[in-house]
């Protein structure tokens, strides 16, 4: 439901508080004065704590992200290091007699979800590319459970199609959407805010045009020199459905029918809401960010039941010293 490009125009700041996902889309630059602009050194490293929650599933864990200059020298590569997990439903995995007795079971895990491949960005901030979806793919097919033949065939056919491929990859730039690219050109006054119209591409064809809201909130507290900006989004309405409704249809059409289970078809999809919130603390010279979070809250009915998701992501950056020239 996502492409990796979107066009952005202005639009009425008096437009009702109302946009599309949080993380799906390139936005582009704000023309603001005072704006945030990126500008983290090169090289640099930071380690991450990310703390999630999905399908009522806790997890904590630590990883790294480094930057470096790409092999072109225009551009710059993101890659993600030393992924360890730290806690998982509450259960202690910094403990190392617990890290011994679940290894078996924790390693697949791990492995699955350090399968991220690498952003490449250019010089003012803005993703350009991710490379190495396929690999990624590979590593997480080599981890699914094997105990229904055809269920994982089916699945291996399903991870390995383009529309699948389109989504991860679309999916594996939230991360510097939420930490970075959304905030580039905001203006770091309190109070001022954005609404950006966004073009958003549905798998299948056809196009949704949808608000975003960007707000800048000032100075950060217990954050001497940053800012705080935060964004939100909805994504519902008749034409969502419908878009929904296919992409759905397309995937549930790969997987082996049950028996008992009744084939989905596009009119069982009622309705559809997404609530999307998302917010970062930064350093508005450099949009090295201290802290950044984000919360989706979907909401579908399917005939005469409603289910609702909530997944969130929260995380802290601890940055290393910059490298020397010598270094460099």
């Amino acid at each position: 439901m996502k492409s990796s490009i979107y066009r952005m125009k202005r639009v009425s700041l008096r437009m009702s508080l109302t946009a599309v996902l949080p993380i799906a889309g390139l936005l582009s630059q704000s023309v603001w004065a005072a704006a945030a602009k990126f500008a983290w050194p090169v090289p640099s490293r930071a380690t991450l704590t990310e703390t999630a929650l999905k399908k009522g599933k806790t997890a904590k864990m630590s990883y790294d992200i480094v930057l470096t200059r790409a092999k072109d020298g225009k551009n710059l590569e993101l890659r993600f290091e030393n992924y360890q997990f730290l806690n998982l439903d509450g259960l202690d995995l910094t403990d190392a007699e617990t890290r011994r007795q679940l290894g078996p079971q924790l390693a697949p895990v791990t492995a699955l979800a350090s399968a991220l491949p690498t952003l490449v960005i250019n010089s003012a901030g803005t993703l350009q590319d991710i490379v190495g979806i396929e690999q990624s793919v590979e590593k997480a097919l080599q981890v699914l459970p094997s105990d229904d033949p055809k269920m994982r065939e089916a699945l291996s056919a399903m991870m390995r199609s383009p529309e699948m491929i389109a989504q991860i990859k679309e999916k594996s730039g939230d991360f510097w959407r939420v930490w970075v690219q959304t905030w580039i050109g905001c203006d770091t006054t309190a109070g001022k805010s954005e609404t950006l119209e966004q073009k958003i591409a549905m798998l299948g064809g056809g196009a949704i045009m949808v608000p975003l809201i960007i707000q800048s909130e000032g100075s950060a507290a217990n954050a001497p020199g940053h800012v705080r900006f935060s964004a939100q989004s909805v994504l519902e309405g008749e034409e969502a459905r419908k878009a929904l409704g296919s992409m759905i249809k397309q995937f549930a059409a790969q997987i082996p029918p049950r028996e008992g289970v009744k084939p989905f078809s596009e009119d069982m999809l009622k309705s559809v809401k997404r609530t999307s919130k998302f917010f970062v603390v930064t350093n508005p010279r450099t949009l090295q960010p201290q802290q950044a979070e984000y919360e989706v809250v979907t909401d579908l009915t399917v005939e005469d039941q409603t289910k609702s998701s909530v997944e969130k992501r929260s995380y802290s950056f601890n940055w290393a010293a910059p490298a020397s020239k010598a270094q460099q």
